[in-house]
């Protein structure tokens, strides 16, 4: 027990949250338009401070409130604190300024126009309760250091450092509580000097300060934790190059963002907990901090939290008893929410909340306040869940001041009480310390060996009511202490772990000894882990990983404070399930999978090992940490010149309407569906493939991006553009391949997936000579693009032929037999039922794909490469139903040669890896206008295979591209209304 005493007090002192009990606790001064009870507090006795200055006459510095001031508007809130002779001292764009306000413009502040409320700083972060287990020591792997944690195995890092990948040049930020004394060099690489750390600290004065300048933390009154997190992202990533920070107050944390920004961290770990900022849907200050980190290019990686089991309470609160106090009790009655925790430390409550009020106008927010009781002298609780509804003689009120709550954000009693229908969010006593020192429970509770008793009630203030739909209050707390009636599902709505933001993940643990499995979702959930939903109905956490692995660092640890006794140096907690999936992200985007952010996120929930449920869910989120296949250290895209080989008939390899290679259903927005292109039939290796890629109901507006698998990172390009949910939008790609045959679709839009393969490329391997030539296969640009056919209404009833016109260009300049294929634009409008048009040679089957799509009341422009006959002929089909039709104009941009035409180098097609070269965004484009295309040479580029966007039409319109060389043709390659995003 000695031992658990002190790692205890340490962790209160690292998240520097007490301070010394106060002595005289000044009268509190109501102030009209200040909710926050500790705020008010601390005005006071900044009020009695100042008027004892004036008294006595002292040349001394009047003194301030230091406080955090909500707002919409943080310019025109940091010109109002100016105004009224505050300092700004931090903001969070969006969310809040933090300043230093004389305590007679308190109220002037919070009468701004731009000012929601005010508080007292909350603390950024604190340490979660440590989760412990005696387990065998891990097998060590490949990583940093001479012991490396399970989950490099388990995820297969330890097969992509064997690649060659271990994040090499991804530099990582760590915002932790840190004992540098104890990093050790062997296990986790050098020190970090003061380049590498970062600390600011501007909460109200505290006894246990967190920095010693803004380049160095304070170990003394650091912690151990953030140094193990440290080994675990090493041992993931050993590559990587560390940052580490500590933090005060969220605009703190603002700083250290832009610390990390600076010095190009790209991820950012934080395994730490925090009070209720916000109603559990992803927005507040912290989660304000987490958009402002995306919008920075930094990914943020949480853990989840370890609130699944004993720390947290939701009760729907559809009456209460007679006095108006809330009903705890999953059946039956109890007015008492009790709470057993370690006699002599402290617990914290993450606050009181009932965010169904949240938005609602302060006139129609239910009004409760927080009492706060422990047992009488004398009275001796039962085991938990024996004694409900203690009477007045058995407890007595507990004195939140005199206890060393942090300040004490009641006035020397036992209520806490932000009146809501004054203005105050549907939030009680956020952040609230409260340290009992009685030892009233001395059998049978989960701490074992005795426990402090504390009893929580929830009254509805007499005179407001519960709105038409019952209250939904939670009660969350934090330390080592456990909460009677405690539930799971929703325990994960916490700031940061809620974001919305999605590129930022919360990260649950799979434990890794069966004996902390959760009872009622075995398989490896650990029970303490924090579930879902948020409280809009968000799935939590994304995604899950390893923790309980050997612990190097905590060994270290053990070893120096606690000399002579049994160690347990294991990381188990959600802690360390996070910094697991922040290296993963490190090697991953040292591999050419994704850069972090999105992309990133979108990779580590694809690779996921789904558990429970099929899909995303509330226990598992996507699934467990995995990271698939590396691929080749070097890339092995076929760059060599190669000629195209037609399909005689196009293949369907992909349509997630019906399972044709990918399971069956609808994607979410940003998921990943990889696609084998073995059922492609192929004489040789493919070197690029073409397609047609078709997007079928998308859920919002977005890019669907096609790439060679393993060769170039998502969010590198676009090959699919959707404007908004819902039609069906298809694009003409070639896609350069690898030596694996496959290629990997990243839908932002979500909705259903359909590839056909046309053709493909062939001859392009690293070894083909450069002077190489061949017949077939070989594109031939037409100098001036021809238009063949104009309107032309196509039934579903009737094969409609197409057949040259008689005199064309193109047949003046070369025997017919010498056309093996026409490169086409096909513009489809008129259509009286949606539907999808097919090209095939004429005689040939027709087969299952198709190469534009079209709607009703919508002109779609597409490419193809269509195989012709020996008079050049093709065929032209829709599904639509019988008696619709739509009108087809074809536009002919070039040929692929046949067998019969000369042996040549003219044409042959070179792939390039896929990368955007020119974006005219803006200004708007207007009439004609020229484009150079970087790294292309005229002398060796007959023509370009690229992807052409129209985004923000101002009106409706068509878009044509051609050489410069040439006068514009009557053809097209982009029709658009206006506000369409087209490719």
């Amino acid at each position: 027990m000695k031992k658990v005493c002190a790692v205890l007090a340490l962790a209160v002192a690292a998240a520097g949250v007490l301070q010394a009990p106060s002595t005289s606790a000044a009268p509190v001064v109501p102030v009209s338009r200040i909710t926050d009870p500790k705020l008010q507090a601390e005005i006071a006795q900044a009020t009695a401070q100042s008027q004892r200055i004036e008294a006595v006459g002292a040349r001394t510095a009047a003194p301030t409130v230091t406080m955090e001031i909500l707002t919409g508007d943080v310019d025109a809130t940091k010109r109002l604190v100016r105004a009224y002779g505050g300092t700004v001292t931090g903001d969070v764009p969006g969310a809040l300024v933090q300043a230093d306000v004389p305590p007679a413009a308190a109220e002037l502040v919070a009468a701004g126009r731009s000012v929601q409320s005010l508080r007292s700083p909350l603390r950024a972060g604190r340490l979660p309760v440590p989760q412990t287990i005696a387990r065998p020591r891990a097998e060590a792997v490949p990583g940093t250091g001479p012991t490396v944690g399970d989950q490099v195995l388990r995820s297969n890092a330890a097969a992509w450092h064997e690649a060659g990948f271990i994040g090499s040049g991804v530099k990582v930020g760590i915002v932790d509580y840190f004992d540098l004394r104890f990093w050790d060099t062997a296990e986790i690489g050098p020190v970090p000097d003061a380049a590498h750390q970062f600390c600011r600290d501007t909460t109200p004065a505290t006894s246990f300060p967190l920095c010693l300048s803004p380049t160095s933390i304070n170990s003394v009154n650091g912690d151990i934790h953030g140094v193990a997190v440290a080994e675990i992202i090493k041992d993931m990533a050993p590559g990587a190059e560390l940052f580490v920070a500590s933090v005060g107050t969220v605009s703190d944390l603002r700083a250290a963002i832009d610390w990390f920004a600076a010095n190009g961290v790209t991820i950012m770990s934080r395994s730490l907990g925090s009070a209720y900022d916000g109603p559990g849907d992803g927005t507040g200050p912290l989660d304000s901090a987490v958009d402002y980190a995306a919008n920075k290019g930094i990914m943020w990686i949480n853990s989840a939290g370890n609130d699944g089991y004993g720390s947290y309470v939701r009760r729907s609160v559809a009456v209460t008893d007679a006095a108006g106090y809330v009903n705890f009790a999953a059946s039956g009655s109890d007015t008492w929410l009790r709470v057993d925790s370690q006699p002599g430390g402290c617990f914290f409550l993450d606050g009181v909340r009932w965010a169904n009020d949240w938005n609602l106008p302060a006139a129609q927010r239910t009004d409760y306040r927080l009492e706060v009781y422990e047992p009488a002298p004398g009275f001796a609780p039962g085991a938990i869940g024996t004694t409900r509804n203690p009477t007045s003689s058995q407890v007595r009120a507990f004195n939140l001041n005199a206890d060393g709550n942090q300040g004490g954000q009641g006035t020397g009693r036992n209520i806490i009480d932000a009146s809501q229908r004054a203005g105050a969010r549907s939030l009680e006593a956020a952040d609230l310390a409260i340290c009992p020192t009685n030892a009233a429970n001395q059998l049978n509770n989960p701490l074992n060996g005795g426990s402090a008793v504390t009893y929580l009630r929830v009254k509805r203030n007499l005179g407001t009511a519960i709105g038409t739909k019952p209250d939904v209050m939670e009660v969350a707390i934090a330390g080592n202490a456990y909460i009677e009636q405690w539930t799971s599902g929703g325990s994960a709505a916490k700031p940061v772990v809620d974001s919305k933001n999605i590129g930022s993940m919360s990260v649950g643990a799979m434990a890794s000894d069966p004996s902390m499995w959760a009872d009622d979702s075995p398989g490896g959930l650990a029970y303490y882990s924090s579930r879902g939903p948020t409280n809009d109905g968000r799935v939590k956490p994304d995604i899950m990983a390893l923790a309980g692995m050997y612990s190097a660092s905590y060994a270290l640890y053990d070893s120096v404070m606690f000399p002579g006794e049994t160690s347990n140096p294991y990381f188990e907690g959600t802690s360390a399930a996070a910094p697991g999936v922040a290296g993963a992200a490190a090697v991953l985007a040292s591999g050419r999978v994704a850069p972090p952010g999105t992309p990133m996120a979108s990779v580590l929930r694809h690779f996921a090992v789904d558990f429970g449920a099929t899909g995303p869910d509330n226990l598992y989120g996507a699934g467990d940490l995995a990271m698939g296949t590396p691929p080749p250290l070097e890339p092995t895209l076929h760059t060599g010149p190669g000629w195209y080989e037609p399909l005689a008939t196009p293949i369907r390899v992909l349509n997630t309407i019906n399972g044709i290679g990918a399971r069956a259903g609808s994607r979410a927005p940003f998921s990943i569906v990889d696609v084998d292109l073995g059922s492609v039939p192929n004489v040789t290796p493919m070197t690029a493939v073409a397609l047609n890629v078709t997007v079928v109901s998308p859920v919002r507006g977005g890019h669907v991006e096609v790439h060679p698998y393993g060769e170039s990172p998502l969010g590198s390009v676009s090959t699919l553009n959707v404007s908004g949910p819902g039609g069906v939008r298809p694009n003409f790609a070639i896609v350069p391949l690898g030596d694996i045959e496959k290629l990997r679709l990243y839908t932002l839009p979500g909705g259903h997936l359909i590839v056909d393969v046309l053709g493909y490329f062939t001859g392009g391997s690293l070894a083909t000579p450069a002077d190489v030539t061949h017949a077939a296969g070989r594109f031939q640009p037409l100098a001036t693009p021809e238009r063949w056919v104009t309107q032309r209404v196509v039934t579903s009833q009737v094969d409609s032929v197409v057949t040259p016109p008689e005199v064309t260009a193109m047949r003046t300049a070369l025997d017919a037999g010498d056309v093996g294929a026409l490169v086409v634009n096909f513009t489809t409008s008129g259509a009286t039922r949606s539907g999808d048009l097919k090209a095939f040679a004429t005689d040939s089957p027709a087969g299952n794909f198709s190469n534009a799509n079209f709607a009703v009341g919508v002109a779609s422009t597409n490419t193809a490469i269509v195989p012709v006959n020996d008079l050049e002929q093709f065929t032209m089909r829709t599904n639509n139903l019988a008696g619709n039709t739509v009108n087809v104009t074809i536009d002919v941009v070039g040929y692929m040669t046949s067998a019969n035409a000369a042996d040549s180098r003219d044409g042959l097609f070179a792939p390039v890896r896929p990368v955007r070269v020119h974006r005219e965004f803006p200004p708007q484009v207007a009439g004609d206008r020229a484009i150079t295309f970087p790294g292309v040479s005229d002398t060796e580029v007959l023509a370009m295979s690229a992807n052409l966007t129209v985004t923000g039409p101002t009106g409706v319109g068509s878009l044509t591209m051609w050489s410069g060389a040439t006068p514009r043709p009557g053809t097209l390659n982009i029709s658009y209304i206006k506000g369409q995003t087209v490719a």
